[in-house]
Order: structure tokens, then sequence, then C-alpha cells
């Protein structure tokens, strides 16, 4: 899971979901619960978050550990 501010909408955050990630129909759920719209992709979703939404929702401890989880991933 990769998040970075939304070029074409200043306002919102993007987050994007891949889908061979670890416990992913948990984590679709709950950013579907809590974004604005999302966009499917080939093997991926984009998930639109407004700023301050994400600002809360990023802080806590599961959202945290994803994106960590994410980034070891990346890093790979």
């Amino acid at each position: 899971m990769n998040s970075k501010p939304s070029q074409r909408f200043p306002e919102l955050q993007v987050v994007e979901l891949f889908d061979d990630e670890m416990d992913r129909d948990v984590k679709y759920t709950t950013l579907q619960t809590c974004c604005e719209w999302s966009d499917p992709y080939e093997s991926s979703v984009l998930f639109y978050l407004k700023k301050n939404t994400w600002e809360l929702f990023s802080q806590t401890p599961r959202v945290i550990f994803w994106l960590l989880e994410g980034s070891k991933e990346a890093a790979e």
C-alpha cells in the first residue's frame, strides 16, 4: 500500500492498494469506507481520501503497520 498527494485534486490523498497484498480484503474494506471514490486498475485500486480523513486514518496503529509493510516490500 502506497500513498501520495493527488496532483489533479490537491485536497485529496491517493492510496494505492495492490491486489497481491497481504490482508488485501481487510485493507480494501477499510479504505472503501472512508474514501471519496475509488478507481480499479489492472493490478491495484486507487482510493481518493480527503486529506484530513487521511491524516486521522494514517495515525492508527493498523495503518502505520500497513504503510511500513508496503515500504519494506518496495525496498526489496
